[in-house]
């Protein structure tokens, strides 16, 4: 049931503005209506907070929440075409600090926003036509929360999704599709 959900969110653009949209985002600029947003959970199952994706002109986006007492330590993602080039260690393991986007506050904070640049996935906000691509993502958080006695209880967090691997670390990903601005058919893949 929790595949359906992760997959049930795909990133998507439009073909032309509606009436009444800013000028800046046009039929030649990519954009995503709303946002899609993938719980953030440790071991799996426990919710921590969220991590929702944006695109705005040709930057996604990634943004980490976290609720009630958690807070974030640092946050990692990673995303390409396929998971054959995933940092990796011998036993499968993602090497976190490897990741291309990496952030890790001065002060712990309970909301983070990594900005990333679709032109270095070979995605132009002002290209006439492309075709859909699937991408695959990982997003980490480092998190913790405040326990009695002055103790604290440090955690990984992952975007719910695919388990990298049947046994070990509980390390997720999850899948979307990236669209361009004019596309003849704007609808997900």
């Amino acid at each position: 049931m929790k595949h359906w959900f992760v997959l049930s969110f795909v990133l998507f653009a439009a073909c032309a503005p509606e009436p009444g949209e800013p000028a800046e985002i046009g039929p030649n600029k990519m954009y995503v209506e709303g946002e899609s947003c993938v719980p953030l959970v440790i071991k799996e199952v426990i919710p921590v907070g969220r991590v929702c994706l944006t695109i705005y002109k040709d930057i996604l986006r990634v943004r980490y929440t976290t609720e009630e007492r958690w807070r974030i330590h640092a946050a990692h993602f990673w995303m390409d075409f396929g998971l054959e080039k995933l940092p990796v260690n011998r036993a499968g393991v993602p090497i976190l600090e490897m990741f291309p986007f990496v952030d890790e506050p001065f002060k712990s904070v309970n909301e983070l926003v990594l900005s990333i640049p679709l032109e270095e996935y070979g995605f132009d906000a002002i290209e006439d036509v492309c075709m859909p691509e699937n991408v695959y993502m990982i997003a980490h958080a480092r998190v913790f929360r405040a326990m009695a006695g002055g103790r604290f209880q440090w955690m990984e967090a992952f975007a719910q999704g695919y388990r990298l691997r049947e046994y070990g670390a509980p390390a997720m990903y999850f899948k979307r599709v990236l669209n361009c601005g004019r596309n003849p058919d704007p609808t997900p893949w």
